[in-house]
Parts: C-alpha cells; sequence; structure tokens
C-alpha cells in the first residue's frame, strides 16, 4: 500500500487480487489474475509499483497501480515462494522461496537472478 494509505492492495489465496484507490472505502477485483495460490505482496512507497508471490508458482508485477499485472517467468515456475519485498521507489525487490532460496531484481521486476540457492 502507499505510505499515505490511499492506495491498497490485497490478494486472497486461490482468488483474486483486489485494490483500492480511496483508502479502502471501495475495491476492484483484478480479474487477469485468476485463482493464484498468493502468499504475499510487496509495494513501492507511492503504491504505483506492486509485486506479488504465489506458493508453488510464480512472481507477478504491476506498474500501474494494480489494475493490470505481469507474470514474470525468468524465476522458474513451481517455486514455494514464501515472501518477498521492495524498495520504497519499488526498483529493487527481493524474494524469498522455501528452503531459503533467494531472488533479487533491480528492474522492478522485470528480470530475476537466484543469489542463494540450497
Amino acid at each position: 500500500s502507499s505510505d499515505d494509505g490511499s492506495k491498497l492492495a490485497a490478494a486472497a489465496s486461490f482468488g483474486s487480487i483486489w485494490t483500492s484507490s480511496d483508502s479502502g472505502a471501495s475495491w476492484q477485483e483484478v480479474t487477469n489474475t485468476g485463482g493464484e495460490g498468493w502468499n504475499a505482496m510487496a509495494s513501492s512507497s507511492d503504491g504505483s509499483k506492486l509485486v506479488a508471490v504465489v506458493l508453488g508458482g510464480n512472481l507477478w508485477r504491476s506498474s500501474d497501480y494494480g489494475a493490470t499485472w505481469q507474470e514474470a517467468t525468468s524465476t522458474s515456475d513451481g517455486k514455494q515462494w514464501k515472501d518477498i519485498s521492495s524498495s520504497d521507489d519499488g526498483s529493487k525487490l527481493a524474494a524469498v522461496a522455501s528452503l531459503g532460496s533467494i531472488w533479487t531484481s533491480s528492474d522492478s521486476g522485470a528480470s530475476w537472478q537466484e543469489v542463494t540457492s540450497t
């Protein structure tokens, strides 16, 4: 969510991602994300850049406050993603999978590199 709380995003496990641009007074379902097993989400400080991880799936990113999402394909499908974090500007990301592998991105999630493996 944004620092001021006006832009919010939430993910329902095996459901959709939902966004709000009015501090949660109303919510819009993002339908192009399917029924993924969402596990965690991170946001830039202004809420414009979002990234979410899927347990047993892939990483997804948005650069338009969650209106549309793109699946990252450079991370190998099927990872057991546990958590993700974002820098304030959303350009630097770090994600962790089960058993401790860590992946990073320095381009807002367009590409990913594994920095540790187990």
